[in-house]
C-alpha cells in the first residue's frame, strides 16, 4: 500500500487549472504515482450545500442541468485485469551469441561448457494502491418539502448522483494527467542528464532542432506551429518514430533495458491545436488524405491546465518530479518548468491509471433526518521509465 499523503490539495490545484480558475503554476508530482485520500464533501463547511443553500421550497418547474462527463483521459485508463498483469514485471535481457564448440576438433578441453552463464534478470514491482472517498449529504424534510411531483425529485435525486460520478471521472481525469505530465517531465529530465553526461538515449526529442539537422532551416517556436514545411516533415518524422519503436534497443528507456514495442502496444498522445494545424496544411492542398495523414493519434487539449487559453498555457507542464539529483550530499526533487511540448510517444505497459474498486456507502443519521453517502474509490497507477517512452516538443535553437 503506498504511503498516504494530502495528495487530494494537489489534485484540487489540478482540478483549478485543469478548469482555468488558477494559471499555471508549479505542481508538486512527486509522490503523484502514490495518490492519497481525497475527500470532497458537497456539503463541507456549509459553502457549498446542495440542499439548504441551493434549493426554494415548492419548486414547481425544475430543469435539471447535471451532464455526464466523460474522462477524456482514458487512453490512459487500464481495466482492473491489464493493471494486475503489470504489477510485477520481470525482463529478462537478451544473450550475446558466441563462437559454438560443436565443431571444434583442437586438442584443448573444452571447459567453458562447465562456466556460469546466468542470465540478467530485472525484476520492477507496483504494489502502490491509493483511496479516494468523495461524499455527500441528502437531507429529508427538505427533499420532501422542496419538489411538487416525484418525476422532479428522482430527476433532482439523479442529478446527485450524476455529479459523484462526474467527480470520480473528473478526478480520475486529473490523476492520470498528473501521472502523464510527471512521466512527459521524467522523459524530458532524463535526455537533459544523457545529453549533459555525453550519454545517448532518445527520450526527449527537440523536434525544431531535428528539423534543422535534417533541412538547415532555422523556425522560431512560435513560428513553427504555422509553417506548412515544417508540419509537413512532422507527418513524415512522426512515421518514422512510430517504426522505430518496433526495433530493439536501449535508447528509448531510461534503465538502458533491451525493449521494443509492437504497433498494437504503442500509445501516439498529441497536442489537439497542433494535429488541427498540420491536418489543415497537410490536406488541403492535396488530393489523396491517405498518403498524407500523420499515423494514428490521441489529442488532448492541454497538458496541465487551460491557463489563460495560450498556446504556451496548453502546452506547459511546470512539476516538481518523482526522481531525484544528489548534489554535494543533499538530495532534491528534479524540476520541469517547459512549454510547446507537442506530444509523446510511448510503450502501453510504460504508464496506466485504473478505477480498480468502486463502491457507495449510506449511512442513515435518523436523529438528524438525513443519510451520509461516500462514494470510495480504489485507484492505482504507475510509471515504468524502463519500458520505451520519447516524449517531443519546440525547443528554441540557434541558427
Amino acid at each position: 500500500m503506498a504511503n498516504y499523503a494530502d495528495l487530494h490539495l494537489i489534485i484540487e490545484d489540478m482540478l483549478e487549472q485543469s478548469m482555468g480558475k488558477e494559471d499555471i503554476a508549479q505542481l508538486d508530482l512527486s509522490n503523484i504515482a502514490s495518490l492519497g485520500d481525497y475527500i470532497i464533501n458537497s456539503g463541507e463547511n456549509g459553502a457549498n450545500d446542495v440542499i439548504f443553500g441551493k434549493l426554494v421550497d415548492r419548486i414547481g418547474r425544475t430543469v435539471i442541468a447535471n451532464r455526464l462527463y466523460q474522462n477524456k483521459f482514458s487512453f490512459l485508463s487500464m481495466d482492473p485485469f491489464t493493471y494486475g498483469y503489470v504489477l510485477q514485471k520481470i525482463h529478462v535481457d537478451t544473450f550475446t551469441p558466441r563462437t559454438s564448440g560443436k565443431y571444434y576438433t583442437g586438442n584443448d578441453p573444452d571447459t567453458e561448457q562447465f562456466g556460469n552463464y546466468i542470465p540478467t534478470i530485472n525484476v520492477s514491482l507496483f504494489a502502490d494502491s491509493n483511496a479516494w472517498e468523495f461524499a455527500m449529504t441528502i437531507t429529508e424534510v427538505q427533499i420532501k418539502s422542496a419538489f411538487t411531483d416525484e418525476a422532479t425529485l428522482a430527476a433532482f435525486i439523479s442529478a446527485l448522483f450524476t455529479a459523484m460520478d462526474t467527480s470520480v471521472a473528473k478526478s480520475l481525469e486529473e490523476c492520470a494527467r498528473g501521472v502523464l505530465a510527471a512521466y512527459i517531465g521524467e522523459l524530458y529530465t532524463a535526455q537533459a542528464a544523457a545529453d549533459t553526461a555525453g550519454e545517448t538515449i532518445i527520450t526527449g526529442v527537440n523536434l525544431l532542432a531535428k528539423y534543422q539537422e535534417e533541412t538547415n532551416i532555422t523556425l522560431t517556436p512560435e513560428a513553427a506551429w504555422y509553417n506548412a514545411e515544417f508540419l509537413r516533415w512532422c507527418t513524415s518524422f512522426f512515421t518514422d518514430e512510430k517504426r522505430m519503436f518496433s526495433n530493439l534497443s536501449v535508447i528509448r528507456n531510461t534503465r538502458g533495458m533491451e525493449k521494443f514495442t509492437p504497433e498494437e502496444g504503442l500509445k501516439f498522445i498529441i497536442n489537439g491545436k497542433f494535429a488541427d494545424n498540420i491536418k489543415r496544411f497537410m490536406t488541403s492542398d492535396t488530393f489523396n488524405d491517405e498518403f498524407v495523414e500523420m499515423p494514428g493519434y490521441t489529442e488532448i487539449d492541454y497538458w496541465q491546465g487551460l491557463g489563460s487559453g495560450s498556446i504556451a498555457d496548453r502546452t506547459a507542464i511546470n512539476a516538481k518530479l518523482i526522481s531525484t539529483t544528489t548534489t554535494e550530499g543533499t538530495t532534491t526533487n528534479n524540476t520541469i518548468d517547459i512549454d510547446n511540448v507537442i506530444g509523446l510517444m510511448y510503450d502501453n505497459f510504460a504508464v496506466g491509471v485504473t478505477l480498480y474498486e468502486r463502491d457507495t456507502v449510506a449511512i442513515p443519521v435518523p436523529r438528524r433526518h438525513r443519510t451520509n453517502y461516500f462514494e470510495q474509490c480504489m485507484v492505482g497507477n504507475f510509471i515504468d521509465l524502463g519500458e520505451q517512452g520519447t516524449m517531443y516538443y519546440l525547443g528554441t535553437v540557434n541558427p
